[in-house]
């Protein structure tokens, strides 16, 4: 077959409503996967001085943070499970 008739035999199929809701779906699973994984280096990255300052403090947000904090092993645990989970559903979908 000539090369110029491979080109007469491309066809074009438009994208399906099915399709652009997959790619905004994944695309908002790609931007949670982020920050799930910015979480955890937040989470994971307080010096010491500022661990102190979390404990010590009145804030609910630093409260809450403290609380997380008191059990590491499960809070990473929760994280990655959570990040593992968005990650399999970005796959799934595509």
């Amino acid at each position: 077959m000539h090369p110029a008739f491979i080109l007469l035999e491309i066809s074009f199929n438009p994208i399906t409503i099915n399709e652009i809701f997959a790619l905004i779906i994944s695309v908002f699973l790609l931007m949670l996967s982020a920050i799930i994984s910015a979480s955890e280096v937040a989470f994971f990255s307080f010096s010491p001085q500022t661990l102190d300052e979390i404990e010590h403090s009145n804030k609910k947000s630093d409260q809450r943070i403290h609380n997380l904090l008191e059990d590491p092993q499960k809070l990473l645990a929760t994280i990655l499970i959570g990040n593992n989970f968005v990650n399999v559903s970005i796959i799934l979908i595509l």
